[in-house]
């Protein structure tokens, strides 16, 4: 029977990574600048402490005198600090300097500097938020985006000065594309301009986001958040596949002595791989000549690549080399990660990666001539992230799948940017993960008011790295190693005693794929108090997008981990077996594995791929209910769950179907051109799901965030209508006030939905809960 105990059991479980009931299963290294040292926080049950690690010594111990600080903001803010501990202290936006220890930090709504030698702890004279722009090298000049237009501040002086003139709504210099905004009801931010700046200072590498002829989406608000009563209409510049205009960056070069702007003779490059915009990704830099700019122009579809030379002081451009791809290019590990792609300002070359042999490997460009120097690493397996470059001695650390281990396991290495000396630095069949910079989940915490700068896996001197390895099945693992490998001494152990007791820690399976031949992985989690003398529903917890791998290696250690994860316990405090699975046209494997996909999406993860293994797993296990079993995901997943109940209706029985891309011809151009291919005909007829309503037979649930232009409502409703007009029954719940995401509401009407058409029971009446993403939106609004 599901009790409220267990929605309570669920909600907790949702919450995991904004409790800290599970500490320590990853460390977040801010390396010291100067040093050789890094600090990090270690989750403990009444908060956390700063750390400083010395892997010189094997020095781990407090950064400072965690009492004597919390007395001083005591001291200074009196009752509104009465109830700080040691623990607790707001030390957002941390950096730390040594020799001596120096603090500076924002608490209270003001920074602070503390000197932890001399327990002096001061309130400074400065904004709690830096004032938004992108500064020269030397500090100098801070150039930021006013009234569509670049403009300069002296930051000695204060004065500021405009250095273009000509930029206009939809076509402003280096602005973000439209199509990157979410939540039509809450402030944009300013934001920083997408800009290079040459080394000497001198000039601004950006470009134009010409978004003038892409056409509009409507977003209707009708619960405005300011408390108004009539609805409020947004409307935003969005492309789909194969409309004819889509973003566009025209690149241009300032001299911000003279304000001379010089346009590259080069066509504007649209916007692709999910609307990146070049810079932040690596796919736009200054020369180290100070001279010559570059920037990749990947084609509509992304099967064509060209590295693009610009001459800053002619505006002449050139295409150093092209790179071709019968499927699409990969140029990185994900597209929600930077790329692969990396200068090398001492020797003027680049290191680019490219699935040219069927695998993800990386090879070494001369831009001043374009022609390849040497492939640098080589072989049947993968290279996932490149996580660190020493010019000095040559060499590129990177992660790697498939060498040693199976299909996902990733372990360290690093190599000769000649091709030579490749070194396996961890061992194992436990999943090592080393943290990259540019990492999404090391972007989001930036919103949390985590200062990311100075992070990195691996020390900036390549002496040390950070490596934090497991199974989901046993507690994670941190250790501290030197540049070959060797253990220095252990970090951290994650702790989940807080919550040991009453989940049941996921197993790692491999079974057939559909075609019979294909390995493929996935996770099973067990609800608590499991019994192998009962039988129990299964829910397919699937996410359908070709674009990453969503069966976790290691327990709530990285940020996509905790997504998957966090939903996958909750569904099973319900009572039900849960099961997260790759199906064969998911990433992070090779080409073949990946190419399933193409031309279509509709076969990312493939659904057969899950129904085929759910029934292997059942010839194995006869606790699991062949009769019962449903399938839910959001975005991706709320499109393959769709799909899923549509194709294969008399396999699930219950689908919950949440902010869904149910027709790919109106989501995002970057999105469906890069794996479905470029619109010709009617080839995209295949993905859509209106051909399939007729198969309806199980109970399917939608839900949709009204405020969800990523994923806009249009394809829900003309699906909908196509149900309506087959006479088929289904459920919906339209959301007024979110975007792409659940509410602590939906996810409740989500539970209720399965206990009640897939468990047979009847669920508690309107048990209250408060989902982690809702607690963690509550937590950055204060």
């Amino acid at each position: 029977m599901t009790t409220e105990m267990n929605y309570q059991r669920a909600e907790r479980f949702s919450q995991l990574p904004v409790i800290g009931e599970v500490r320590n299963a990853s460390v977040l290294a801010h390396w010291v600048p100067g040093s050789n040292c890094f600090w990090y926080e270690r989750q403990v049950s009444e908060g956390t402490v700063i750390r400083l690690v010395d892997p010189r010594n094997g020095q781990n111990e407090p950064a400072f005198d965690h009492d004597a600080l919390c007395l001083a903001m005591k001291d200074i803010m009196g009752e509104e600090a009465s109830s700080l501990t040691p623990e607790t202290l707001p030390l957002d936006q941390l950096r730390i300097a040594l020799d001596p220890t120096i603090l500076t930090f924002t608490a209270f709504g003001a920074r602070w500097r503390y000197d932890a030698q001399n327990n002096i702890c001061e309130r400074l004279d400065e904004p709690v938020h830096a004032a938004v722009g992108t500064y020269s090298p030397d500090g100098r000049y801070r150039a930021f985006i006013k009234d569509y237009n670049l403009w300069l501040e002296d930051t000695k002086t204060g004065k500021e000065r405009q250095l273009t003139s000509d930029g206009i709504q939809h076509c402003a210099y280096g602005a973000e594309s439209a199509m990157k905004c979410r939540y039509p009801n809450m402030p944009t931010p300013p934001k920083a301009p997408h800009m290079a700046w040459s080394s000497d200072g001198k000039r601004i590498f950006t470009f134009r986001m010409d978004e003038r002829q892409v056409l509009p989406v409507h977003t209707i608000e009708y619960v405005p958040i300011d408390g108004s009563q009539r609805p409020r209409h947004f409307e935003t510049r969005w492309a789909g596949p194969g409309e004819e205009h889509v973003p566009m960056a025209l690149f241009v070069a300032i001299d911000i002595e003279t304000g001379e702007v010089v346009n590259a003779d080069y066509p504007p490059v649209p916007l692709v791989r999910m609307n990146d915009s070049f810079f932040e990704v690596g796919l736009a830099w200054f020369g180290a000549d100070c001279r010559h700019a570059y920037f990749v122009h990947a084609e509509r579809g992304e099967k064509d690549a060209h590295v693009v030379e610009f001459d800053t002081d002619t505006g002449k451009s050139k295409t150093v080399f092209s790179e071709h791809d019968d499927l699409c290019l990969e140029l990185g590990p994900s597209v929600y990660a930077r790329t692969n792609v990396y200068y090398l300002s001492v020797t003027n070359e680049l290191i680019w990666q490219s699935e040219r042999t069927g695998n993800a490997h990386l090879y070494r460009y001369d831009l001043n001539t374009g022609e390849l120097k040497n492939p640098i690493t080589q072989g049947p397996w993968r290279v996932r992230e490149v996580l660190h470059i020493d010019e000095a001695r040559e060499e590129v650390w990177f992660s790697a799948s498939g060498i040693e281990a199976d299909a996902y396991v990733r372990s360290l290495y690093r190599i000769g940017l000649d091709g030579e000396g490749l070194k396996r630095l961890t061992y194992g069949e436990d999943d090592h993960f080393v943290v990259n910079p540019g990492d999404f989940g090391v972007s989001f915490l930036e919103t949390l008011g985590t200062y990311t700068g100075d992070v990195s896996g691996v020390s900036p001197c390549g002496d040390f790295f950070i490596d934090t390895f497991g199974t989901v099945e046993a507690p994670t693992q941190t250790v501290v190693c030197d540049r070959d490998g060797n253990v220095l001494f252990p970090l951290e152990t994650a702790d989940y005693s807080a919550v040991e007791d009453i989940w049941q820690w996921p197993e790692q399976f491999t079974v057939l794929a559909d075609d019979g031949e294909t390995n493929i992985h996935g996770v099973m989690i067990k609800p608590p108090g499991f019994t192998e003398n009962k039988k129990y529903p299964v829910i397919d917890l699937i996410y359908g997008g070709p674009q990453i791998n969503y069966a976790p290696q290691a327990m709530m250690r990285t940020f996509q981990e905790q997504l998957s994860q966090t939903d996958g316990l909750s569904l099973s405090a319900l009572g039900a077996v849960v099961v997260i699975l790759d199906g064969r046209g998911s990433a992070a494997r090779t080409r073949a594995f990946q190419k399933h996909h193409y031309g279509q999406v509709h076969r990312a993860s493939d659904i057969d791929d899950h129904v085929t293994a759910i029934r292997q797993l059942a010839e194995k296990h006869e606790y699991l209910d062949l009769d019962r079993v449903g399938i839910t995901g959001i975005s991706a997943g709320g499109y393959a769950t769709a799909h899923a109940m549509l194709c294969r209706p008399d396999f699930f029985k219950v689908g919950v179907a949440s902010s869904g891309n149910y027709d790919q011809r109106f989501f995002t151009h970057g999105w469906g051109e890069r794996y479905h291919g470029l619109v010709d005909g009617d080839n995209y007829i295949s993905q859509t799901l209106l051909p399939h309503v007729e198969n309806l037979k199980g109970r399917l649930l939608f839900t949709h965030g009204i405020l969800d232009h990523g994923c806009n409502m249009g394809p829900l409703m003309q699906l909908s209508q196509a149900l309506m007009f087959a006479n088929k029954d289904f459920d919906m719940i339209l959301d007024p006030m979110r975007g792409h995401d659940r509410s602590s509401y939906v996810t409740r009407r989500m539970w209720d939905y399965f206990v009640e058409h897939l468990f047979g029971e009847t669920p508690p009446k309107e048990v209250s809960i408060l989902h982690g993403m809702d607690l963690l939106i509550q937590r950055m609004s204060h």
